[in-house]
């Protein structure tokens, strides 16, 4: 019933994440994409290709509320804990859980490579690591 987001890479591309998870949900012969950004927040949820849910939250537990066919849908994505590097999204109809989907912590790393849960988080700090050190150093050079 879910797809992997290695499937959605031409899809939504501009909201395609580098840290992060794609979910697809299909209700009805609809489809629901929830893509999530663990860098920046961003999570966005479409059906059919129509956003109807995009917000910021780095917050262990998201709510999407919308309606649809007059009828009302929420996403719920809960984040687990720092080292186990994971996330969930669930998928309901008022209070009737239709599906839900959990998978690690996803990383585009350099070359294409893919890191994923807790090998993400290390390359994610080694990164801005790197990144703050050649700032600091820059910033000496400049200063003097």
């Amino acid at each position: 019933m879910n797809t992997s987001s290695e499937q959605m890479n031409d899809k939504h591309s501009d909201s395609q994440p580098l840290v992060g998870n794609t979910f697809i949900f299909n209700h009805q012969g609809h489809e629901v994409s929830v893509c999530l950004n663990d860098l920046t927040g961003r999570q966005m949820v479409y059906v059919d290709d129509a956003i109807v849910s995009d917000k910021y939250s780095l917050l262990p537990t998201a709510i999407h509320h919308f309606r649809l066919w007059e009828k009302d849908f929420r996403i719920v994505i809960q984040r687990r804990q720092f080292f186990d590097a994971g996330v969930s999204c669930k998928f309901y109809h008022d209070l009737e859980l239709l599906d839900e989907d959990e998978r690690p912590l996803i990383v585009k790393g350099p070359f294409g490579k893919t890191y994923r849960g807790l090998e993400g988080i290390l390359m994610m700090t080694a990164v801005g690591f790197v990144a703050g050190f050649i700032t600091v150093r820059l910033m000496t050079v400049l200063i003097g």
